[in-house]
């Protein structure tokens, strides 16, 4: 809260509330327009919120840890990505903080899992090969007095997230369930839960990572439980719920595993609704449910711009990146016959699901694949 304490001629203090220079819109039209880092590619993303709901048992826990396990096979790949879900989105490597309501057990198990599968980088420790999973961080019921009791703890609470984000260099924190650590007398008053939702926006505004809070909805599926400020405040909402029976998916080896996950929120890369399944290799998903992913202009331009630059960029073997520096912007807008603005929607898209890396400012911008 930006406040001032000045004195009078009188000796008299006075508290007031002070703004920052407000920014013009000139100044907004000129400054560079990049979308916020993907941490989770239509999921999450770095300076926002994402809130997730579902029915109990609807299978968000299960969700996370695929989410999580996919950032493991990111930290073990080569190139620090891994293909998450839906087949046009990469993941990268990232330092992941949870805080659940879990039994240690699960949480164990699902590493020792993820250590025997051996998706994890292996490091030399005592002269015998270890796996590092020292990127995550978690407080679950193995831990004693995590949980904020009043509004006042909450506020503390928050700081000392932000306080473990920073030292830590986190990218995402996830929070199973919201309720359990926001302090609520009622989850139905909705005053009480949109200063709460503010309060906990700060973990993603003043931490500068991505947010993930794991909800629950009625026993029927629908929205978020409790009170309308819970969809109110985040930038992204999502609903992990049950299939219903008039909604089959070919591609599913197993109906009764099949989940429908929609979304919406203030980046295009949110899908509506999606179905997907779990397997062996973690989820898979199909966009072929309800309206589905319909295809604009975007997503042509999008597939033109990745085919030349996959023709263009040298194999990474033939070239040091130190010695590549990418393919000029304008070189794709006049090579795929682009408009400065569908030039700009199509770049959009591709940055926030991690499929090109860039370099520069707007002028000078530079692509590379990742």
């Amino acid at each position: 809260m930006a406040l001032e304490t000045l004195k009078t001629n009188e000796g008299e203090e006075v508290v007031r509330w002070t703004f920052p220079p407000a920014t013009s819109g000139s100044s907004a039209s000129t400054t560079e327009i990049t979308p916020p880092e993907a941490i989770l590619p239509g999921l999450a993303y770095r300076g926002h919120t994402s809130l997730l709901s579902g029915a109990p048992k609807a299978g968000k826990s299960t969700f996370l840890r695929d989410c999580i396990r996919t950032i493991a096979k990111a930290h073990d790949s080569v190139n620090q990505h891994s293909h998450f879900m839906l087949r046009d989105r990469l993941v990268k490597a990232a330092k992941v903080l949870v805080f659940s309501e879990e039994a240690p057990y699960q949480w164990n198990s699902f590493f020792a899992d993820m250590r025997s599968e051996d998706i994890c980088r292996a490091a030399t420790k005592f002269g015998e090969a270890d796996c590092d999973f020292d990127w995550f961080h978690l407080y679950d019921r193995r831990h004693a007095g995590i949980t904020p009791t009043t509004g006042i703890e909450r506020k503390l609470w928050i700081n000392a997230v932000i306080d473990i984000v920073d030292a830590f260099d986190i990218d995402l924190v996830v929070i199973d369930p919201i309720t359990r650590f926001m302090a609520l007398n009622s989850e139905n008053d909705n005053a009480e839960v949109l200063a709460a939702m503010i309060d906990m926006e700060r973990i993603a505004s003043e931490g500068k990572c991505a947010l993930l809070m794991l909800h629950h909805t009625g026993k029927a599926g629908g929205q978020a439980r409790g009170a309308s400020a819970f969809l109110q405040n985040p930038d992204v909402l999502l609903t992990l719920r049950m299939a219903r029976e008039d909604e089959e998916v070919a591609e599913a080896p197993e109906p009764s595993q099949v989940r429908i996950l929609t979304g919406s929120g203030r980046f295009p890369e949110v899908e509506p609704a999606i179905a997907c399944w779990l397997t062996e290799d973690g989820f898979e998903a199909t966009r072929s449910v309800e309206q589905g992913h319909r295809r604009t202009q975007a997503d042509d331009d999008a597939d033109a711009i990745l085919a030349l630059v996959n023709r263009l960029q040298p194999e990474r073997e033939m070239l040091a990146d130190s010695v590549y520096d990418g393919i000029p912007g304008g070189e794709i807008r006049k090579e795929c016959k682009l408009t400065p603005v569908r030039m700009q929607r199509a770049m959009r898209m591709l940055l926030s699901k991690n499929a090109l890396r860039k370099t520069g400012n707007t002028r000078d911008a530079r692509y590379f694949l990742i």
